[in-house]
């Protein structure tokens, strides 16, 4: 199956599970390849392993653009720093980012209950996927995303200005917000907090 009929796919699944709802986020979705924030590679889970073993799936590899468009999220990064095209073979550390499931990134939007006009902060920018789905929605002028891995950060720039958005993207910490974009309209934060913040 070629990208289309793989997004095509997707974005049927996604309607018919609840997760997409209205015209304008099914829109953003028929339009934004989740392939393109995952040309790095992502790591797949061996079957069985004990303790859990994690082996790299790259362009060109069987399973990667299938990967790509299904409704899994799909780990990016293990123990802080490693990325699919460091390691050969397996690894057996924790992950620690990853690229959130499309229909759970399509509900936490659709539950934002933007409208247009809104400004809004995302906070953990992660690949720039949902970014860009944002920056489709509502226009990149009143997006702002935060990162606080200057790698990860790079790397989401990189391919959101390939895609032809410029967002406001920050590297550093979500939970200290940015004043300089405020006030917002919404907040929505596609990374773990142990806490809400003020």
């Amino acid at each position: 199956m070629n990208e289309q009929d793989l997004r095509r796919q997707l974005l049927d699944h996604l309607t018919t599970n609840g997760s997409v709802r209205s015209p304008q986020w099914r829109q953003a979705v028929a339009v934004t390849g989740r392939h393109e924030f995952l040309r790095g590679g992502f790591f797949r889970q061996v079957p069985g392993s004990v303790p859990t073993a994690w082996e790299p799936v790259m362009p060109g590899d069987e399973g990667w653009l299938s990967g790509c468009y299904t409704d899994t999220s799909l780990v990016t990064q293990i123990a802080g720093t490693i990325v699919p095209g460091d390691i050969r073979g397996q690894v057996f550390r924790q992950p620690t980012s990853s690229s959130n499931a499309p229909g759970l990134v399509v509900r936490m939007l659709e539950d934002l209950e933007v409208e247009d006009g809104m400004r809004v902060l995302e906070i953990g920018t992660g690949t720039g996927y949902s970014t860009a789905l944002l920056c489709h929605r509502l226009g990149d002028d009143l997006v702002t995303s935060i990162e606080v891995d200057p790698a990860v950060a790079v790397a989401a720039a990189t391919t959101l200005a390939t895609l032809g958005h410029a967002p406001d993207l920050i590297t550093g910490d979500g939970l200290a917000g940015h004043k300089d974009s405020a006030p917002y309209d919404r907040i929505i934060a596609t990374c773990g907090v142990l806490a809400i913040p003020p």
